[in-house]
């Protein structure tokens, strides 16, 4: 088939397909107790399963041809690191334009050494004709400051955090390696006139939000959040995924898992940047 663009889009879990509440998919760490003694404890993890068919992704205008870099646990560095790879490889000039939904931040994560063909693989099993779905083996070195879950460090609490983390999330390192890496992604979009759109998955300050001096904010509602400017789809159990936690293997005895969107929440996301877009083609 003949598609009439060749779109590159980045983003995390929430852009890797769907997800389905499963009750019996428990993650636990061994927690030390004040005794001594260790407790598992439900870590936030877990509790849903992936459908890499329905994402947000497939959505998208189905006379375009999507490569789809869905990052779990990344965010503008893997993104930075996939574009550059095209880049030095003279095929980002392939792409009619990159798309990137943009997560919380800062998150900082960095590759494992090799070949990029080596850090993300390819998923076999996405029926919509029209999407090329890879995920990445590069974010297994990493600790996000931040997150929905806020739990261990894989969006570790900060308030828990001990010192240095502390010191490095309110410092300058945390700032400097998102903006860096999004100005490389705006920067070579610039140099190969490739259009650059994006879009907030979430509300977040300014200063942990990557800024892009030549790409397009695409006007839409967070998908993510509650109230003004955002799409009320977080805690609708219509689109999304959340249940509380057993108090007996709970953190504080009051925890809720806080999950991704299903198939219905995904398909809400896409029709509303397939829209957005419509204007800007």
């Amino acid at each position: 088939m003949d598609y009439n663009e060749n779109v590159l889009v980045f983003g995390c879990s929430f852009s890797a397909g769907s997800y389905t509440y499963d009750p019996n998919y428990i993650m636990y760490s061994d927690v030390l107790q004040p005794d001594g003694t260790t407790k598992k404890v439900d870590n936030g993890l877990g509790r849903e399963t992936l459908d890499v068919n329905g994402g947000w992704v497939e959505s998208l205008d189905p006379k375009n041809y999507h490569t789809l870099y869905a990052v779990s646990g990344g965010g503008i560095v893997q993104h930075a690191t996939v574009l550059e790879h095209y880049y030095n490889k003279n095929r980002l000039k392939d792409f009619d334009y990159v798309l990137v939904q943009l997560t919380y931040e800062p998150r900082l994560t960095w590759n494992e050494p090799g070949h990029i063909g080596d850090r993300f693989w390819h998923e076999y099993e996405v029926q919509a004709e029209n999407v090329d779905l890879y995920q990445g083996k590069g974010t297994a070195r990493y600790f996000n400051f931040i997150s929905a879950n806020g739990k261990g460090d894989f969006g570790g609490n900060i308030n828990e955090a001990i010192e240095w983390r502390k010191m490095m999330f309110h410092g300058m390192t945390n700032k400097h390696v998102i903006q860096s890496c999004a100005t490389l992604i705006d920067e070579r979009c610039r140099e190969t006139e490739t259009p650059l759109y994006y879009f907030k998955w979430v509300e977040e300050a300014e200063e942990v939000t990557p800024q892009f001096e030549h790409g397009i904010c695409l006007d839409i509602p967070y998908p993510w959040g509650v109230g003004k400017g955002s799409m009320n789809m977080f805690l609708n159990k219509k689109y999304h995924i959340f249940a509380p936690i057993d108090p007996k293997i709970s953190r504080d005895g009051k925890d809720t898992f806080i999950g991704h969107f299903n198939k219905a929440g995904n398909k809400k996301v896409g029709k509303a940047v397939r829209k957005a877009l419509e204007k800007l083609r």
